[in-house]
């Protein structure tokens, strides 16, 4: 019987916010940088990457999300630039991104499947939704392996009943 395994809780919101840039509210999403802030970004012409200062104003596209490299609870949003320099990335952790681009809080929060704004009309911050979807997403992997883990248990009990002599050997 094969052993079903729980997906991380971290690997379902990355899930989520990649399935929110490629199919969902972040697709084709022009965003312009809304306070001078400082990035990584990987150089077009060697992929090294660095640490840049991008101005105001400037033009850029959620285009990918992933966790941080050293295993920390960090998640870095990725973005492209809209007009192409010396720069094909940008890369801002999930501390800073909300400073460079206060409009992309809500719109992540929305993709979360929560309310953007709660009872008493004041903004959630994402700070607060992420350990509440984390829970949720801990929860319902659980559930689903049990449900996998039942299924699987009942086709293996049920293994023999489809065959022609089922019940007639003694």
């Amino acid at each position: 019987m094969a052993r079903v395994k729980a997906k991380d809780p971290a690997a379902v919101l990355i899930d989520t916010l990649k399935n929110a840039i490629t199919d969902g509210v972040m697709k084709d999403l022009c965003l312009e940088v809304a306070a001078p802030i400082k990035m990584q970004a990987k150089l077009a012409k060697n992929g090294q990457y660095r640490t840049v200062s991008v101005s105001r104003g400037e033009e850029l596209m959620p285009s990918g999300v992933r966790l941080g490299a050293k295993g920390e609870a960090k998640i870095i949003f990725e973005f492209k630039p809209v007009d192409p320099g010396d720069y094909e990335q940008y890369e801002l952790d999930d501390a800073k991104v909300w400073t460079a681009f206060p409009d992309l809080e809500s719109l992540v929060i929305r993709a979360l499947d929560i309310e953007a704004v709660n009872t008493d009309g004041e903004s959630v911050r994402f700070a607060q939704v992420k350990p509440q979807f984390l829970n949720a997403a801990r929860e319902k992997e659980e559930i689903r392996v049990e449900t996998e883990k039942a299924d699987a248990e009942r086709k293996v009990k049920n293994h023999y009943e489809d065959h022609p002599l089922f019940g007639v050997w003694g």
